[in-house]
């Protein structure tokens, strides 16, 4: 008398050893080793080349990718910052001022 349990499917086995020879194929193939998909391997200079026709969202968003496109982005990264700031200082600070000390008159 077997001792599976009916949510086991009552199989012969040939499912467990099927999983494992697949298994088996995976590791052989390296895919479930940690080798990272081939974007992420490619150069570095193409990396930035692509990184460089990106915008703000979209060049942060690739920075959490992976180790090596946080490094290649942060040149880009800290020319979008520094956009930000001077652009926040020139032009938001300017109308925060306005605003606050020139309100619109009442109609």
């Amino acid at each position: 008398m077997s001792s599976m349990r009916p949510s086991e499917g009552g199989g012969d086995g040939r499912e467990e050893v099927a999983a494992g020879v697949g298994a088996e194929r995976v590791r052989e193939s390296g895919k479930d080793e940690g080798t990272p998909p081939p974007v992420l391997q490619a150069p570095a200079h193409l990396i930035a080349r692509v990184f460089s026709q990106l915008d703000c969202v979209d060049l942060l968003n690739c920075s959490l990718v992976c180790k090596q496109w946080y490094r290649e982005s942060a040149e880009l990264r800290e020319g979008w910052k520094n956009e930000y700031l001077e652009a926040r200082h020139l032009y938001g600070m300017s109308v925060k001022r306005n605003h606050i000390h020139h309100p619109p008159p009442a109609l």
